[in-house]
């Protein structure tokens, strides 16, 4: 029995639909043309989504010094909580990035080029978003005080004025 119904596809959107489908479903590892982070080069398994969201957070706030990981603790209940919003800012920053530089935002090399795409959605709900779960999630965590020269709260051992007041070179 043949049921075959004149729906007749194009090979662009079949190609089209097909990598969207394996990269929701974690299935693409590498698709030709495109730069992926240093975590799919270490031989993660993170998504293109988990890749782009944790681009992002480098380059909003870029610490060459910090481990991955300090960038995607504070994403993970953020993923939680807003997953739709990070999608959609994902999606909208992707198609920003191939209007304005021909390839998706994870593909571009230049970080000054990532900053300016970056730039034009600040006043979104997405990068606010971001913005603010990431500054807290980074710098309110004790394991990167030391790598920023801050020794932590000086309260219970009777303020800074005679332990290190006037000791920080960068400031």
């Amino acid at each position: 029995m043949n049921n075959n119904t004149d729906k007749s596809i194009s090979r662009r959107d079949f190609l089209k639909n097909s990598i969207k489908t394996a990269a929701a479903s974690g299935g693409i590892a590498a698709v030709p043309g495109l730069i992926f982070s240093d975590a799919l080069a270490a031989g993660s398994q993170a998504s293109l989504f988990d890749q782009t969201l944790l681009r992002i957070a480098r380059d909003i706030y870029p610490h060459d010094m910090l481990e991955d990981k300090y960038y995607t603790q504070p994403l993970v209940p953020l993923k939680e909580t807003h997953l739709e919003l990070l999608q959609q800012g994902v999606n909208a920053l992707d198609r920003l990035a191939m209007n304005k530089k021909g390839a998706p935002f994870l593909a571009i090399t230049e970080e000054s080029e990532r900053a300016a795409l970056l730039r034009t959605i600040e006043e979104t709900a997405f990068f606010s978003k971001m913005k603010i779960t990431l500054m807290l999630g980074i710098y309110n965590n004790p394991e990167v005080w030391p790598m920023f020269g801050y020794e932590g709260s000086s309260w219970e051992k009777g303020g800074y004025l005679h332990r290190g007041f006037n000791d920080l070179k960068w400031l």
